[in-house]
């Protein structure tokens, strides 16, 4: 019903897709996107932080954002993204965010873009976003609904339900990409 995104035979960073409980992404994963109206962006997926298999993790997780922004040849912003429907932002993810937040230089912090996912809009949101350290660039709001369940459940109804938040995704994330290319690298 929607296009994937990623070439066929591709690998994935993901671990196990269907427990939502557990952190999903373990390495860095670099994949080219092109607009015709935006140009082209080299998006970089990585681990998480506050990652539920503890600090330690969070420790491996940072090296592997640093080394991915150190291996792109230019960086025009950090997107951090995160579900809008948990309040995540406790003391793991303060320390965790100080200690990246020390290894990035300067003129990267001016550029942080938060992204909320699971949600319609700034109201229904229950992360805190006035919690996160430092000055953000951009905050946008995202339902994704249509990745949370199986395709083959659905009623007519959640068809056009899913069709209707994709939409609306796909505007947030050119707007996303709007605003990024509007802060040059």
């Amino acid at each position: 019903i929607f296009p994937a995104t990623e070439p066929e035979g591709r690998d994935s960073a993901e671990s196990n897709i269907g427990d939502k409980t557990q952190s999903q992404t373990n390495n860095a994963v670099a994949y080219k996107i092109s607009d015709p109206k935006l140009g082209s962006f080299v998006l970089v997926d990585t681990p998480g932080l506050a990652d539920t298999r503890g600090p330690e993790q969070d420790e491996i997780n940072i090296d592997i954002i640093l080394r991915a922004a150190n291996a792109c040849p230019s960086l025009s912003a950090i997107v951090m993204v995160a579900n809008g429907t948990n309040v995540r932002f406790g003391i793991s993810m303060q320390s965790t965010i100080a200690r990246l937040e020390g290894n990035i230089p300067d003129v990267a912090l001016k550029n942080i873009c938060y992204l909320l996912t699971n949600v319609r809009g700034k109201g229904v949101s229950n992360f805190d976003i006035t919690k996160v350290p430092f000055q953000l660039k951009y905050v946008c709001y995202m339902n994704n609904s249509a990745f949370s369940t199986d395709p083959t459940t659905w009623t007519e109804a959640d068809l056009d339900d899913h069709k209707k938040y994709w939409r609306a995704s796909m505007y947030v994330v050119n707007e996303l990409f709007a605003a990024i290319k509007s802060m040059g690298q």
